[in-house]
């Protein structure tokens, strides 16, 4: 003898006394086999994870029971038969297996989702303590920022022209000691007069060969004067 649980979908139209019947049949298919009934939790109607036969919702019951491992075929087959039962079930239970009522169950989902609450709400405890200011209490902080940025570009700006002015007076008063300079050294050192051009003696006395030439001119008897 093994121990087994089945569980089986019943449609949610048989009502309460139409499902205990269903239930004691299912209880005679198993001592008709020589097997025993060990533990029953009825569920009641719950909804379906998909459609079948038409039906969105129907009625859950679990069974723990013992029997021969051989008898578990045939009482597969007369489930397969039973046109009252919409979906079934059956898995070996291991040894140290105790039945979890629907009820604890339940228990246990109402605390996971507490627990799921619990989280969430300190998640959102922790996004609040270090979230971003909204942005209608943001807008003022900003403008508040902006202007102290400008102010301080201004600043920057003032104090680099007044630099900048410094500077230049710096050298323009420079250049004016230096032309001041100038002028006295100009004023001090005594103007050079400008050098004469040397005039060229132009030669006015002819030279020896011309005169050569006139005299042997005025010696010859052809030319008459």
């Amino acid at each position: 003898m093994k121990d087994y649980e089945l569980m089986f979908i019943l449609p949610p139209d048989l009502g309460e006394e139409g499902a205990a019947k269903e239930i004691k049949e299912v209880y005679k298919m198993i001592t008709d086999e020589k097997g025993e009934v060990l533990n029953e939790d009825a569920w009641g109607v719950r909804d379906l994870a998909y459609r079948i036969e038409k039906q969105d919702e129907g009625f859950y019951v679990v069974l723990v029971f013992s029997i021969d491992p051989q008898k578990i075929g045939e009482m597969e087959r007369a489930l397969i038969l039973n046109q009252k039962i919409l979906r079934f079930l059956i898995t070996k239970t291991p040894e140290d297996y105790t039945l979890k009522t629907f009820k604890e169950y339940q228990k246990e989902w109402e605390l996971e989702d507490k627990r799921e609450e619990a989280a969430k709400k300190e998640q959102e405890a922790k996004k609040k303590s270090g979230r971003k200011i909204s942005p209608r209490k943001a807008a003022p902080v900003a403008v508040a920022k902006k202007a102290e940025k400008e102010d301080a570009a201004e600043e920057k700006v003032e104090s680099g022209e007044k630099e900048e002015t410094g500077e230049k007076i710096k050298e323009t008063k420079k250049e004016e000691a230096e032309g001041g300079e100038k002028v006295k050294e100009e004023k001090e050192t005594p103007k050079k007069a400008p050098a004469k051009k040397e005039e060229k003696k132009e030669d006015t006395e002819p030279s020896s060969e011309i005169d050569d030439k006139l005299k042997s001119i005025i010696d010859d008897p052809d030319i008459s004067l």
